[in-house]
């Protein structure tokens, strides 16, 4: 078994389990120390499945999702963290952004 599984026909996605983070701040930190290169291949790969990964997903009750499906929703949390690096900076850091280390956000159901 894998120690990231995901739903049956998202396997491939596998190879971005660095991307499956729990928490904002840990996404932020993890785009911040990628290049743009990699950030662009993540990319790719997750918009070029967008429309089935949240099919998958919306069918789903957020509450108590199976390891394999909240998985899943943690490669797209990341997929919108560095969604501006590709659409608009083309840049790691946000241009003139907070720093999220600065930020504390409490968000109802968990720490997503």
């Amino acid at each position: 078994m894998s120690d990231f599984p995901l739903p049956a026909g998202f396997e491939e996605l596998a190879g971005y389990r660095a991307w499956g983070l729990r928490t904002e701040q840990e996404r932020s930190d993890r785009r911040q120390a990628s290049t743009v290169a990699d950030i662009e291949e993540f990319y790719r790969v997750m918009t070029a499945r967008i429309e089935e990964i949240f099919a998958h997903l919306n069918a789903l009750p957020l509450a108590g999702l199976a390891p394999a499906d909240e998985n899943l929703l943690l490669l797209t949390l990341s997929l919108q963290e560095i969604s501006t690096v590709v659409e608009n900076y083309r840049t790691v850091a946000v241009p003139d952004g907070w720093d999220v280390r600065d930020i504390e956000m409490n968000v109802v159901g968990g720490t997503y």
